[in-house]
Order: structure tokens, then sequence, then C-alpha cells
């Protein structure tokens, strides 16, 4: 079963974001699109400062006694490079199986003159002799490209979307095949769970580090559900916000007890048309892709996670690696050890 769950995560993530783009009409949606999508990102980005603060804040003095400093300075920029490769694949079925990353492979460069230019006061007794010097390539690794299939799968879906009815055909693929992976969901869940407690070697230790962590977690949840976005709104609208969450009560409970916003897409635009007098055309552009990419939960929890594992292990996080984790992307220590170390712990939570 968790076979199967692994092998349905490619194609539910591309075909729900495509099915929900390819239903938008981008042309006479242009200008909400553009508030959407600049809602969504604040929200985002909002839910990422709240986790990442909330949990430096209780993590503050308890970091393991030899912490080990990532290296600075061109790690970043690579991390952030990489990234950048990763969202533009140049093979779409090779992305499904590897991704881009740089890693540092020692070479051997000759000096041919006394300039200095390796910050040597003397070098005359180095000309022409070889150096070692560790220079980033960038090759392949095992694993699943999700951003550049992300990428992809936002580009196929504003394009089938502009094609309009030509493009019915696939779009009602990408629809069905959607909502069939979707039925892997509920079963697959349960055995990621059985899986990952029947792991835990100190269950007693991990209950007390989850006992700090678990908390925090739902604290900045309904501090950025019930303070920031209320906030946000009121700022807009000029309204009570607490009234409009009293309006969609149905769809919050039933996204609370599915944990899934696909779930509760039903409630949600009934509740926003019948109860709080959304127009209905702006209901049915925003709602579907709403429900798909604006995931302020998920960004604010992984961040956490990734600053609490590091904390624990004893990694140091610069302002720069913070970015990083902040983006999305994955946290990757630099070299040998430091990823063999982060993997067993990321294994035994």
């Amino acid at each position: 079963m968790l076979n199967t769950l692994r092998m349905v995560s490619v194609p539910l993530v591309v075909s729900s974001i495509i099915s929900s783009l390819a239903s938008l009409s981008m042309k006479t949606s242009s200008s909400i699109g553009l508030r959407a999508l600049v809602y969504y990102l604040v929200t985002t980005v909002c839910a990422v400062i709240t986790g990442t603060v909330g949990i430096d804040i209780i993590s503050m003095g308890k970091e393991t006694k030899q912490s080990i400093t990532l290296g600075d300075g061109m790690n970043q920029l690579d991390s952030l490079l990489d990234m950048i490769r990763n969202a533009f694949p140049d093979n779409i079925v090779e992305a499904t199986l590897s991704k881009k990353q740089s890693v540092f492979s020692t070479s051997n460069m000759e000096i041919v003159n006394g300039s200095g230019s390796f910050g040597f006061n003397n070098t005359e007794d180095i000309i022409g002799r070889n150096m070692p010097v560790d220079v980033p390539i960038v090759t392949s690794v095992p694993g699943t490209n999700m951003l550049g299939l992300i990428v992809v799968s936002v580009f196929l879906g504003c394009v089938l979307s502009s094609m309009e009815d030509k493009a019915k055909p696939l779009v009602d693929f990408f629809q069905c095949l959607y909502q069939a992976m979707m039925r892997f969901a509920p079963v697959g869940l349960m055995f990621i769970i059985a899986a990952a407690v029947v792991q835990i070697e100190r269950p007693t230790e991990a209950l007390l580090e989850f006992a700090v962590f678990i908390p925090t977690v739902i604290f900045c949840l309904l501090l950025h559900g019930f303070g920031t976005v209320p906030l946000m709104f009121f700022l807009v609208t000029r309204k009570n916000p607490y009234i409009f969450i009293k309006n969609m009560s149905k769809a919050l409970l039933t996204a609370f007890g599915s944990t899934s916003s696909a779930a509760a897409l039903p409630f949600t635009m009934d509740n926003l048309i019948k109860k709080s007098k959304v127009n209905s055309r702006v209901v049915n552009f925003i709602a579907p892709i709403g429900a798909t990419i604006n995931m302020d939960g998920t960004a604010l929890y992984i961040p956490m996670m990734a600053v609490f594992i590091s904390h624990r292990i004893g990694l140091v996080l610069e302002p720069a690696r913070y970015v990083v984790i902040g983006i999305g992307q994955d946290m990757s220590p630099i070299n040998h050890e430091e990823r063999i170390l982060f993997a067993e712990i990321c294994e035994s939570i």
C-alpha cells in the first residue's frame, strides 16, 4: 500500500493542478486571478513566518551541545540555483525519477602565474603546481522533481484554459485521473502513519519531543487562521471577519474532519454563494484553485518541522538557510556525514 501511494503522488499532483487551472477562464478573469495570486502569496509568506518564528522560540537553547555548522557563502546560493534548475526541467519524464543537485567535487587546478589570485603573498614556490580546489558540479540524484512537475502543470493548465473547447478531451482526462487518484489517499494515509509509529525506537523520548512540537504547531495554526487571515480580511473589506467565518462553519468543519480541502470544496462553494453572498462566477473561479494550491497549513508546518529537526540534531542555521527553507527548498546538509546524520534522524522520526 505504501508503494501504491507513492506511485499515485505524481499523477495526483499533476492532474489536480492541470484540471483546476484548465477549468478557469483566464481571459475573462485575469484581474481576479491576479488578486487571488497576490492573496495566496501573502498568506503563504505570513504562514511561513509565523511557523518559523514560533518553532524558533520554543527551540531556543535546546540545541544539542555539539553543534554542526552548515557551510555558508556559495552553499546557500547553490541551493537557490538548484531550485531554479529544478523548476524548469529539460525532460518531463526524467523529472518524475530524478532532480538536479549541486555537489562539490575536488579538482586539481594548476597555478600558471604569480598574480596572487589565490591569496598567496609569495607564489614563486607554487607556480606550476596543482592545487586541489572544491568546485560545484550539477548532477542528477534519485527522487521526484515535484517542483518542476508543478511548474510544468501550471503552464499546461494555463495553455489548456486558453484553448477553451479544443482542450476539453484532455481536460476531462486530467479531471477523471484526479478523481481516480484521490480514492487511494484515505487508505494509504493509515499505512503511512502506522509505518511511522512502529519505526520509533524510543517512543517515550519521541512523545516528549512532540509534546512540545505539536502544541506549538496547533497554536501557530490557530494564530494564522483566526488572527492573521481575519486581519487581512478586515483591512481589505472593512467587515467583521468572524461573521464570515461563522457563515463558512460547515465547510471549515468538513475540512477539519476530512483533512482535505478538496473534500470540503462543495460546502465551501455553497456557503460562499448562499450565506456569504459572493458572486457565483467569482466562487467558481477562485475556490477550486484555492483548494489546490493555497496550502497555508502546509506552508506553516513544513518549515517548522525542518527547523525543529535541525535544532535537535545540532545543525546551525544561518539567515540564508531560513530563506531557503521558507521558499520550499528541501533542507539538505552539505557534506556527506551531515547528509547521513540528517537522513537517519528523519527516518527515526
